[in-house]
């Protein structure tokens, strides 16, 4: 009797160890109805999904530390978090990204955006199964197959995701016509296979977003023979087109000349300064990589005078006066060159061209003369 007693009492604390251990269940009703159960480890710290009959859609062994829905019209998806990565699931848990992203976003014809450290956002090509596009899809074995056939889940090597080429944008915005786009190196996305999506760099004028650059600028300019310019800019740049920028600056020059001999051997030298304000227009071509480009432009230069003087040395004496005429004077020049950018920084050079008697008089002579100069992409 002992015995059966004893056999009770251990079978009563078996069943009652394994109710403690039972994993935590929350159901959830969405708002467009859908019905889903999450998961909770016995200790809180992964969660998981099961449908509403107890089918396993994301197993707790995936180790998310949050999963929620994320409504799209009457579907959605299951946006995922392991140590602080966001990925996304398919509501019949297939893995559509992997949880290696800053923030994941979804805009309907544009498909998930991913937010890089930078805060601007880029297309990764990637759409819902039931997103009714006419676009290539990539499934195993080279087999196409439609996102109708996606929907359905046929067998395991039906693909579930579809990738097209996005172009890189700054922030969210909604395409005209994303659909004429490039397909993207192939990428495996089936119920086996976990999808490693690449993004594009690469622009389309459908899907740009405008956006705003500053700079920082030190140019160099031989003038003649033996006067040169010195100029320091900090200015915007302003990215309106796919490929096409305007700038705006404002920034100090130095004019300064070497000793001139002149007649009787008296010698002479002369310093000036201005403001300038410069504004340019261009074109930027990028040889197949968003840190590397050539971009040929074409501006204006205006030049305000602030101060000038003339130093004159005769027979050991020095006269110093100003250039009363300096001050206050509007200089203008137009200046055409070309700007190579490597990562955040540039080189360029340009030849700028005299457009008015007080650029000629006063400023730097009536013939064109060469500039390079150096900067940095705030």
């Amino acid at each position: 009797m002992k015995r059966i007693l004893l056999i009770l009492a251990l079978t009563i604390l078996g069943i009652a160890g394994a109710s403690a251990q039972k994993n935590h269940k929350e159901y959830k009703v969405e708002t467009n109805g859908y019905k889903w159960i999450k998961v909770y480890s016995t200790d809180f710290k992964t969660v998981g999904v099961e449908d509403t009959d107890g089918n396993t859609i994301i197993p707790l062994s995936e180790q998310f530390s949050m999963i929620s829905f994320i409504q799209e019209g009457e579907g959605g998806y299951f946006s995922v978090w392991k140590n602080d990565r966001n990925g996304a699931y398919t509501l019949k848990g297939v893995e559509m990204i992997p949880p290696a992203y800053d923030y994941l976003a979804y805009y309907g014809k544009e498909g998930f955006k991913y937010r890089s450290t930078n805060g601007k956002w880029y297309s990764l090509g990637v759409y819902l199964p039931d997103e009714k596009k006419s676009t290539t899809t990539v499934a195993n074995n080279n087999t196409k197959t439609t996102n109708a056939d996606n929907a359905t889940h046929k067998n395991e090597s039906d693909s579930v995701v579809e990738r097209e080429q996005e172009p890189e944008v700054s922030e969210p915005a909604i395409a005209n016509n994303p659909r004429t786009t490039t397909p993207q190196p192939t990428v495996e996305n089936t119920y086996n296979t976990r999808a490693t999506a690449i993004p594009s760099y690469t622009t389309s004028q459908d899907d740009f977003e405008p956006f705003w650059g500053a700079y920082d600028e030190v140019g160099y300019g031989f003038v003649m023979e033996d006067y040169c310019s010195l100029s320091f800019i900090f200015g915007v740049t302003y990215h309106f087109a796919k490929n096409v920028y305007a700038t705006f600056g404002a920034g100090y020059m130095l004019l300064n000349s070497s000793t001139r001999e002149r007649i009787y051997g008296s010698t002479m030298t002369v310093e000036g300064k201005a403001s300038v304000i410069p504004i340019h227009a261009g074109l930027a071509f990028r040889a197949g990589s968003k840190d590397f480009s050539i971009d040929p432009f074409v501006g204006m230069a205006f030049n305000i005078g602030v101060s000038s003087k003339s130093e004159i040395s005769y027979a050991g004496e020095k006269e110093t006066y100003k250039n009363e005429d300096f001050g206050g004077k509007l200089g203008v020049a137009l200046k055409l060159g070309i700007r190579i950018k490597i990562n955040d920084f540039f080189i360029m050079g340009r030849y700028n061209f005299p457009l008015n008697d007080n650029q000629e008089k006063l400023f730097t002579g009536p013939d064109s003369y060469p500039e390079i100069g150096i900067g940095y992409m705030l």
